[in-house]
């Protein structure tokens, strides 16, 4: 062990000062105070009082040591007294499981820190971990500050049951504390006033007393409210019933682990629960178990006895509310009798509060196994919170996610570490948000949804139904009728001049019978969106949104999108003709494509993702029949119907029959069309949907009919909405409202808000103003107003009007003026600022001031750019620049944000626009001052100075479909990057997915995050040279990086001199390519992934390798247990034909330099250790590691370091790899061992040098692929040999192998090599081994075959063709009597190959000799390909053997 030198220690000290005093850390771990040591070895670690004498005595310098002892005494003091720090981890740095060092604090330096600690009124938790002996020098001198301290609150000692963990800690292995400690503590717990939780696991039976007079004698602690201990004997027999029955405590909550029932019987459970009944101020007291049959390897208890204890529980408690079961199913565990009584248990107990269904090493529930549990939770009215943990198969999150929606209770759902959810999964849970409102939680753990934008998406319906919930209970309290919803919206979209309009007005002729509907005179060109309602009854409300076909409206049309998964029906017209009118467009079929695909993204993209079952649904009517001169309709069902399957799961696009061809003024053919559309509302509005109040219907009817009070002032107060409400109300008989004036509020707030969703009327954010004519908002305001703002009069480089957004005050003054006075009755007066407000407050635009102190407002989506100019990256890329300065004082990085599904989806124009101003208003929240230096604004840039920061957001791509972030930070400050980078994540990134999760941004959308290239950000390339290559999906490398690491690990040899600083495991680099043009000129360039990548995001790929692993080593031992069946029936053969005087055997060993692995060596326990690493692998590890930490420093010392208290985990996994790199390549020597045995490979065979792994092909020899043809005499096959590498064998591509012609004599011989060759194959990649060639070139790999010959009828000779993949989705290679290698097939294959010497031309095999390993004598031989050679001699593993001592004769 190398321990840390005093120098080492002072240098880290002397950083954590620095780290204290500047970045104010919320947590921190006191192990950083002890004398690391680099590895954990076999040496006694010294006791604390003499850690600085070795110390010292190692560095034979006392002047060193005082220095040490100076800084530390800082150290201390500084953590004591910072006011940042909440948590504080004190833990023994003596216990493996913390650290591997020397604690080096004596009591009274203890004390000392304690003592100063007490003026610390920030610290709300405390853990304390570690030995007996550290307990005893900790505690004493810590119960003085908890008897004082008036902030503590949670206070965790000693090691809990690690209940759910794959490494319970058994009880055997928690330390304990003694008497002495325990008095001390109880002590101080009767003093103390603030602690609020205290978790315990570490207590002798023999002082339970002790602590339980500190709760229920007198004095006791009076501000306790939650106790959690581990399961005793003590505990149940007389110290829980007492502390259950205590009078006038303050505990609230008691939580029991108990991890095995074995120390609970029907007696004492039953004395619980009648403690349970008598329990007067405890409020709950939850069981928490996960019914694991077995603890480090021993047999614990059976499941009957479980079941028993907690049916006894249940049943002595006689239903009492306290009672609650936690409970963790573990499928290593699970049997049918406990998957039986958990479905009872959840359809009849009421105490089931959480249900946890995991797997401990790996692999996933089977579908079938969990569909009993998911059906019981349909009825199930109490269980509170779920977690599921990786189902194999197809439907099961599906099946869970239907059941959920008659779940009434759920209130938190976990998908735990689940790897197997998919874009379908996703709209399954998103369905079941729209269904269910009453889930309040949903945890992703690491699942893929936490990186690639769907979470935000889930959050978002998740606060929205919290505010359903809300307004649920408000409405039902006050007694309001509720039921399913009954309004829908049906858009009018497509091209300009496609007849939106005149459709709309002939489809309201067809509905003209009912007298409210105002009568359509003239159809005119549409300018923004209009409104009007198609059907307004008892069964249905349908409201028409006509809107206006220009490029300029799509930022409108934003606004006005559905956002509570209300039935809509989107009618996309087309207009077949050219803009004159007078003649049919050339390519009808392209341009209907083009057309229909950008309304149907834009539709996608604006729509929350659903299920299938509440998609928007999208009709294509194709206008202007009467001039098409009869054309055949065909071309148009084509395009729909490949649009229809390209989109499905995101937009119904409805084909065949409801496709419509029309003449929009022809009522006789509007009619269908109508009718058919009333029939999907219909028939959508039937759907399970939450439940809304009747009420609002007959509100939105009566605004819907304009009376004179909306006319006259469409934007009012919200008390006067209030008021109207008040008075329609009582006028519709829907309630006589009597109740008190702050109640009534909330109803009517309610009642607003659904009336918001519905569309009926605006509710402005922030503000008191309400919209109530949302036609005059849509349509004669905003609409209007983007027709004036891209009006030809306001030509570019106006005084008054920028194109970059910018209009001076009195310019839109005027322009409002204008507006408001056209369409304003006569007599009413009208505050025009109040329109200002509303345009700033729906992040349509925001006040600024100039450098020349002029006002004026910035608003991207309503002036400035015309359709001409949409397409981002032609104009201002000259504008963005860095302020000049050295550029070596600053670094650079970036991010780009873009839509995961950029072929469906696109983020809309107006989201960019609307996140400029949400992003300032959110800077200004944050105290940055508002002054063109700090903020300024063009139509596809915002410019940031924040913290020092600069920083460029810019929208970019065709039609601004993503979103890049260029950051520029000092190299001057120290952890600038790691400042910068978490400023940039938290504001700008999480913050644009959440904006544009939510009802103002893009809700059908998911964003996925990729790293840019730095020198795209330093050079400032313009955006569009910055193309897709110059940015890195995080996911996608995350991905490359992870396989890279397997690749290495399937052909390296584990020695420690292959892995140097340019060469070692983690080393993959991503290529950035060249972009010549001479305003990027960028040159080729490379970059480490671990340098690209987030350190989590490097411990994420590291721990992604490290299970695949552990599953390669399950998948070897299954095949191991196969081959040893196998064996033993091949050898019952063999002895039977021994008998009959058949077969001659020959005794078989391993190949020499194969260690022999013995039987039950490696059991399942070893995945689940943590390794103990040789001397050898220790260095390895190291080695590893330090490269890591310098190759990430080259970039950024302070960031890009794994810090000494993270480094545990990265460093946790890649000695568990290598330990299992080490097993794997044992184990698989051992199946190379058994599956010589197998085919009878002799040690007469190995010592003549033969090739083991030969198969046949016959797919260059002119047969078919047909099934089992004959093969006659005469007939050539090709002999074909395998790479023998060590770390597995593998197929040489375009090997041209041997001709064999097949005759009478060796046609058994050649089928016995065929067959076993197939089950050699198959047992090798049933182990992991991938047998395809590896890529060594550009070129295509030619698909491996392998020939299966066969008897047939009348024993004639077959042959059927057999792939890689064919093969190993076999379930099982069963040995027929009569398929053994024999030793004359053996025999008849080296007189083949002695035939002809030239092995490196005809199979490109050499032969090599491996080198012994350590410990042995003995050297090996293979034949490899050239490639193999390679790599070994790179790696000093393997010689060449002369072609003079290849196959012996």
């Amino acid at each position: 062990m190398k321990v840390e030198t005093l120098e080492e220690t002072c240098n880290r000290w002397e950083k954590l000062l620095i780290h204290l005093s500047t970045d104010g850390p919320k947590k921190f771990d006191l192990v950083q105070l002890w004398a690391l040591s680099s590895e954990q070895n076999n040496k006694t670690l010294v006791q604390p009082q003499n850690a600085w004498a070795v110390a010292a005595a190692e560095a034979k310098e006392v002047d060193c040591l005082t220095e040490a002892q100076e800084i530390q005494t800082k150290l201390l003091r500084a953590v004591a007294g910072c006011r940042s720090i909440e948590q504080l981890l004190i833990r023994d740095a003596s216990c493996s499981r913390y650290g591997t060092g020397l604690n080096v604090l004596e009591p009274i330096e203890w004390e000392l820190f304690f003592t100063k600690l007490q003026s610390n009124n920030v610290l709300r938790s405390v853990i304390i971990e570690g030995s007996a002996l550290f307990y005893k020098s900790v505690i004493p001198p810590f119960t003085s500050y908890l008897a004082s301290s008036a902030s503590l609150e949670n206070l965790r000692i000693g090691e809990l049951l690690r209940i759910r963990d794959v490494q319970v800690i058994p009880k055997r292995r928690i330390r304990r504390l003694d008497e002495e400690t325990v008095q001390k503590l109880s002590e101080a717990l009767v003093q103390s006033k603030s602690l609020e939780f205290l978790q315990i696991g570490c207590l002798e039976v023999a002082n339970i007393h002790v602590l339980l007079k500190a709760l229920t004698g007198q004095p006791r602690n009076q501000s306790l409210r939650v106790l959690e201990i581990d399961e005793y004997v003590g505990w149940l027999g007389y110290a829980l019933p007492s502390l259950l029955s205590c009078e006038h405590s303050s505990l609230k909550e008691i939580r029991l682990n108990v991890l095995t029932c074995t120390e609970l019987d029907v007696e004492q459970t039953s004395a619980i629960g009648c403690a349970l009944q008598l329990a007067t101020s405890l409020e709950r007291f939850t069981l928490i178990t996960d019914l694991r049959s077995s603890v480090d390897g021993e047999p614990a208890y059976n499941v009957q006895n479980a079941i028993d204890v907690i049916d006894e529980l249940v049943k002595s408690c006689r239903g009492s509310p306290v009672l609650k079961l936690d409970l963790c199913i573990l499928r290593d565990y699970m049997d049918e009798e406990l998957s039986s009584w958990l479905v009872r248990a959840l359809s009849r107990y009421s105490n089931v509060d959480r249900l946890e269904l995991k797997t401990l090493r790996g692999g996933s529930f089977e579908v079938k196994e969990l569909l009993p549990i998911f059906e019981a939770l349909k009825s199930n009215l109490f269980l509170q919170s779920l977690s599921v943990k990786n189902i194999n198969g197809g439907g099961g999150w599906k099946y869970l996610t239907e059941c959920l929606q008659s779940n009434s209770s759920l209130k938190r759902l976990t998908y735990e570490d689940s790897t197997d959810l998919s874009d379908v999964s996703f709209k399954w849970l998103m369905e079941l948000l729209r269904v269910n409102i009453s889930l309040e939680e949903i945890d992703f753990g690491s699942s893929s949804w936490s990186s690639d934008g769907r979470v935000a998406l889930a959050k978002e319906a998740l606060r929205r139904n919290k505010m359903l919930r809300t307004n649920l209970e408000t409405i039902g309290g006050a007694g309001f009728t509720l039921n399913g919803p009954k309004s829908g919206r049906l858009f009018l979209c497509g091209s300009p001049n496609a007849g939106k309009t005149r459709l709309r007005t002939t489809m309201m002729k067809t509905r003209s019978k009912k007298s409210w509907l105002r009568k359509v005179v003239t159809s005119k060109k549409q300018k923004g969106v209009e409104i009007e309602m198609l059907k307004d009854d008892e069964e249905m409300q349908v409201s028409i949104w006509d809107l206006a076909g220009q490029w300029i409206f799509r930022a409108l049309e934003d606004l006005i999108f559905p956002r509570a998964s209300q039935t809509c029906i989107f009618v996309f017209m087309f207009n077949p003709l050219e803009e004159n009118g007078e003649k049919l467009k050339p390519d009808l079929g392209q341009a209907l494509r083009s057309q229909l695909t950008s309304w149907l993204r834009f539709v996608a993209s604006n729509s929350q993702v659903t299920g299938h079952s509440s998609l928007p649904h999208v009709m294509v009517v194709i206008t202007h029949r009467d001039k098409m001169d009869n054309q055949e309709s065909g071309w148009a069902k084509f395009v729909v119907n490949d649009l229809q399957e390209k989109f499905e799961g995101v937009v119904n696009l409805l084909g065949g029959d409801e496709l419509y061809f029309i003449d929009a003024q022809s009522t006789k053919e509007v009619q269908p069309l109508t009718q058919n559309i009333l029939r999907i509302f219909q028939d959508s509005l039937s759907r399970k949907s939450p439940l809304v109040p009747l009420v609002c219907a007959q509100l939105s009817s009566k605004l819907s009919k304009r009376p004179m009070e909306v006319v006259n002032c469409p934007v009012w107060h919200i008390d006067t909405l209030y008021s109207f409400f008040g008075q329609e109300m009582k006028l519709l008989h829907a309630r006589s409202l009597d109740l008190r004036v702050k109640a009534e509020r909330k109803v009517l707030e309610s009642i607003a808000f659904y009336m918001h969703d519905a569309g009926s009327i605006v509710m402005v954010p922030e503000t008191e103003m309400v919209v109530v004519d949302v036609s005059w908002l849509m349509d004669k305001f905003l609409g209007r107003l983007i027709c004036q703002g891209h009006a030809s009069d306001f030509k570019d480089g106006s005084i008054h009007l920028s194109p970059d957004g910018f209009v001076a005050d009195f310019e839109l003054q005027d322009i409002l003026l204008k507006l408001w006075t056209k369409h304003r009755r006569q007599g009413i007066t009208f505050d025009i600022r109040i329109l200002e407000d509303l345009l700033v407050k729906l992040d349509l635009c925001y006040h600024a001031t100039n450098r020349k102190g002029e006002g004026r407002f910035f608003a991207p989506s309503l002036f400035g750019k015309d359709e001409t100019k949409q397409r981002v990256g032609n104009v201002g890329q000259f504008f963005l620049e860095w302020t000049s300065s050295d550029p070596n004082d600053w670094g650079f990085f970036g991010f780009r944000l873009q839509c995961q599904d950029k072929e469906r989806t696109l983020l809309t124009p107006a989201v960019f626009p609307r996140f400029q101003i949400h992003l300032r208003n959110k800077m200004k929240a944050m105290g940055v001052e508002m002054v063109q230096e700090n903020f300024d604004c063009s139509h596809d840039y915002t410019k940031l100075h924040v913290n020092g920061y600069y920083i460029i957001v810019e929208r970019g791509g065709h039609l601004g479909d993503h979103v890049d972030i260029l950051v520029r930070y000092s190299k001057l400050k120290k952890r600038e990057k790691a400042a910068a980078m978490a400023f940039i994540k938290q504001n700008l990134v999480q913050g644009f997915r959440a904006y544009s999760a939510s009802p103002k941004g893009c809700p059908g959308v998911a964003l996925a995050v990729a790293i840019m290239r730095a020198e795209c950000v330093r050079k400032l390339t313009p955006n569009l040279h910055r193309v897709s290559n110059q940015v890195v999906l995080v996911e996608d490398l995350k991905t490359r990086f992870t396989e890279d690491v397997e690749k290495k690990l399937e052909v390296v040899e584990l020695d420690g001199q292959q892995w140097g600083e340019d060469n070692f495991l983690l080393d993959y680099e991503h290529s950035w390519p060249r972009v010549p043009h001479p305003q990027a000129n960028l040159l080729n360039q490379s970059e480490l992934a671990i340098q690209l990548l987030e350190k989590k995001d490097v411990e994420d790929s590291v721990k992604t390798v490290r299970s695949r692993r552990e599953e390669r080593v399950k998948k070897l031992r299954t095949v191991m247990d196969d081959l040893d069946a196998s064996i033993v029936t091949n050898e019952s053969m063999k002895t039977e034909k021994e008998k009959s005087g058949l077969l001659v055997t020959t005794g078989i060993n391993p190949p020499a330099g194969e260690p022999e692995v013995l039987e039950g060596e490696n059991n399942g326990s070893q995945v689940d250790r943590d390794p103990s690493l040789s001397e050898r692998d220790a260095e390895l590890l190291n080695l590893i590691v330090s490269t890591v930490d310098k190759k990430r420093g080259e970039s950024d010392e302070d960031f890009g370091s794994f810090e000494e208290q993270e480094r545990p985990n990265i460093r946790r996994d890649l000695a568990r790899i290598i330990s299992i790199q080490r097993e794997l390549r044992a184990n698989l020597s051992h199946i190379m061992s058994k599956i010589d045995k197998m085919i009878g490979y002799t040690d007469a065979l190995k010592k003549a040098k033969m090739p083991r792994r030969p198969f046949l092909s016959m797919d260059d020899m002119g047969f078919g692929k047909g099934l089992g043809g004959a093969v006659q005499f005469g007939t050539p096959v090709r002999l074909h040999l395998m790479c023998e590498s060590q770390s597995g064998p593998h197929v040489i591509d375009r090997q041209s192998g041997w001709g064999v012609c097949v005759t009478k004599d060796n046609k058994e011989w050649l089928r016995l090599i065929s067959v076993n060759s197939l089950r050699i194959a198959w047992y090798l990649m049933k182990s992991g081994v991938q047998l395809a060639p590896p890529q060594l070139g550009p070129g295509p790999i030619k698909d491996v075959e392998f020939s299966e010959l066969g008897i047939g009828l009348k024993g004639a000779l077959t042959v059927t063709d057999v792939t890689l993949e064919n093969l190993e989705n076999r379930d099982i290679m069963r040995l027929a009597p009569g398929d053994e290698m024999t030793s004359e097939a053996w025999t008849f294959l080296k007189n083949c190959m002695a035939a002809k010497l030239d092995y490196a031309q005809d199979f490109r095999l050499h032969l090599v000799k491996y080198k012994a390993l350590p410990g042995s004598v003995n050297e090996s031989h293979a034949w490899l390909c050239q490639n193999c050679i390679n790599r070994g001699q790179r790696h000093g593993i393997l010689s060449i053997v002369g072609q003079q001592d290849q196959v012996s004769s």
